[in-house]
């Protein structure tokens, strides 16, 4: 295959034996994103949510992005205040 089409515009492709890579392609160039889940419990006796671990998954997500080189514009604080915000008004 000489040539190949995907949602980067048609990009050279090169074969080596049956495994095909795309060069340049933004796969091999750059990570463009991250994930981190977060869990919250909500306990119908006392009627309060409970996150789990919320700091770690947040320290967590810091070193990712750090580590894929995403900006993160906001301190770890700042994000832990927010979901904590964001989850008392719903």
């Amino acid at each position: 295959m000489d040539r190949i089409q995907n949602i980067f515009g048609g990009m050279r492709a090169k074969t080596f034996g049956k495994m095909q890579r795309t060069c340049n392609g933004v796969g091999l160039v750059t990570v463009g994103a991250v994930f981190e889940g977060i869990r919250a419990y909500w306990n119908a006796e006392r009627e309060e949510l409970y996150v789990f671990r919320l700091r770690e998954h947040l320290e967590r997500l810091a070193r990712s992005m750090k580590m894929v080189r995403l900006p993160l514009p906001y301190s770890v604080e700042q994000l832990t205040d927010a979901i904590i915000r964001s989850l008392a008004r719903e």
